[in-house]
């Protein structure tokens, strides 16, 4: 499926280098939050964008509605602000903080969602006809097993397939997912983690 992303500055940067030094981000795209803080709305609200696909993608079709998901929720950090300021200083020479990174597990007790929130986002994703599964040792990432068909449901939108000028043959959302505004204001993104093997192509994932 497609991939969209939030852009974010310094703060993206800082994020991503922390999590890296840490050693705990285990997937291969990480995701930043922006600046300002999202609007608390209860309505439905998008996340992400649309999958930019290159030039000379042609749509195929759609895929088969029990085709197996793999997908990641990416959830904001509980404390921007101050994530931003402890990246900073543990990356600044002169800082007192220099290099004293966090031991794993300590991340998402600190900067991660609260246990309350985690309880709350995991209760509306299974409303929304998806199973969330496991969460990562920072808090970041809540993992989802799903079939296309509930997917498209659940984030109100289409998954087509394409071919890529190459030859290689992907799936991708056709607009921005959309999640509740109660618990969109927590998620920075939606990653697609599955691949399958189709008449010698691959068919890869590009949310």
């Amino acid at each position: 499926m497609g991939r969209f992303r939030y852009r974010a500055g310094w703060t993206a940067a800082g994020v991503i280098a922390l999590a890296l030094c840490c050693g705990l981000l285990g997937w291969s795209e990480a995701l930043a939050s922006p600046r300002s803080s999202p609007a608390r709305s209860s309505g439905p609200a998008a996340v992400g964008e649309a999958a930019a696909l290159p030039p000379g993608t042609a749509l195929l079709g759609s895929v088969s509605a029990s085709m197996p998901i793999a997908l990641d929720i990416v959830l904001k950090p509980r404390n921007p602000a101050a994530l931003e300021r402890f990246a900073l200083a543990v990356s600044s020479p002169r800082s007192s903080s220099y290099r004293r990174f966090l031991a794993r597990g300590q991340f998402g007790a600190r900067f991660g969602p609260s246990a309350g929130t985690l309880v709350k986002i995991k209760a509306a994703l299974r409303r929304l006809g998806l199973a969330p599964g496991s969460v990562s040792a920072n808090r970041l990432v809540l993992s989802v097993q799903t079939t296309a068909a509930r997917a498209e449901r659940a984030l109100g939108t289409a998954i087509g397939r394409f071919e890529l000028r190459s030859g290689r043959v992907v799936f991708a959302n056709t607009s921005a997912p959309v999640l509740p505004g109660a618990i969109a204001r927590y998620v920075q993104a939606v990653i697609g983690r599955s691949e399958e093997r189709r008449v010698g192509k691959e068919c890869r994932s590009r949310w």
